[in-house]
């Protein structure tokens, strides 16, 4: 059986029409699997941009399509690491106002950050590297170090 890794084209798959019509069996089609094919979604991407001027509805459909497969691909991509260097880590202060340098996600800003509970992280090797870290994700992930 091929796919993208290994082998060469075949037909493997029997294409039949919604509608119940006949295909025309002598032409040819060819199958591209979304959820999992990184290549399938760059010819989606590459399909949709080419008849977005013949017919807009249909490219925003297929638009959605390559969101929908591009969030399942990233998250298969996502592995677990562990930290190996102690952060460096201090709490958000009710009334702060915070500098351009400290990056808060999308997702966190949706839920309300800064607010009182979130803590700021710098990257200990470049000062002007800090973040946002939401108080719900830091009491799991994170513990005050003993000295």
């Amino acid at each position: 059986m091929s796919n993208y890794r290994k082998g060469g084209y075949e037909k493997k798959y029997i294409i039949q029409k919604t509608n119940g019509h006949p295909i025309d069996p002598k032409a040819d089609y060819f199958v591209l699997r979304l959820d999992t094919d990184p290549h399938a979604l760059k010819a989606l991407d590459t399909y949709m941009n080419s008849v977005v001027n013949d017919n807009e509805p249909f490219a925003i459909d297929l638009y959605d399509l390559l969101k929908k497969n591009l969030r399942i691909q990233e998250n298969e991509m996502f592995e677990e690491y562990e930290r190996m260097q102690i952060g460096e880590i201090r709490p958000f202060v009710v009334g702060e106002v915070l500098s351009d340098r400290i990056s808060i996600s999308e997702s966190d800003k949706e839920n309300g950050s800064p607010k009182e509970g979130d803590m700021i992280a710098r990257n200990p090797a470049n000062h002007d590297d800090q973040w946002l870290i939401a108080k719900d994700f830091f009491v799991v992930n994170f513990k005050k170090l003993k000295k």
